[in-house]
């Protein structure tokens, strides 16, 4: 029998999968959905060849989004709002029990500013792909 987590957890996967064009999807498991950017990054002396940009985890009690531009970008993410400031619990991580609409779509808010965010610094393909394939810079 399924349980709140797999509503949450496919919810915020659906959010993550329509935002996956430009970005290269990296595990997609029945408790796991991670994406990262496709470009090189320099983060202080540290270089990368691509970045995280977000993952959602079915975990024990809840289920976990891990989104980096809000750690990587904190500026121009800016405040987030009230609705996720509650379950946010280090700089990029949020934990959800229930995903209901407002939740949901300050989700889908939060995930599309960041994909600009990172668009705009170089770190992702083109937005716009709805192939969730690497694009293009």
């Amino acid at each position: 029998m399924a349980d709140e987590r797999d509503d949450t957890f496919n919810a915020v996967r659906a959010i993550l999968v329509k935002a996956a064009g430009g970005l290269a999807v990296v595990k997609d498991t029945a408790t796991t959905y991670e994406l990262r950017g496709t470009q090189p990054v320099t983060i202080g002396a540290r270089k990368l060849d691509a970045m995280c940009f977000a993952s959602v985890v079915k975990a024990k009690n809840d289920v976990a989004l891990y989104f980096f531009p809000s750690y990587t970008h904190p500026s121009e993410i800016g405040a987030l709002p009230a609705i996720l400031a509650k379950c946010r619990t280090g700089k990029s991580c949020f934990h959800v029990g229930h995903a209901d609409r407002a939740i949901l779509a300050a989700i889908r808010g939060l995930v599309m500013k960041g994909k600009a965010v990172y668009k705009k610094s170089g770190w992702i393909g083109v937005i716009g792909a709805e192939d969730g394939k690497p694009g293009r810079p």
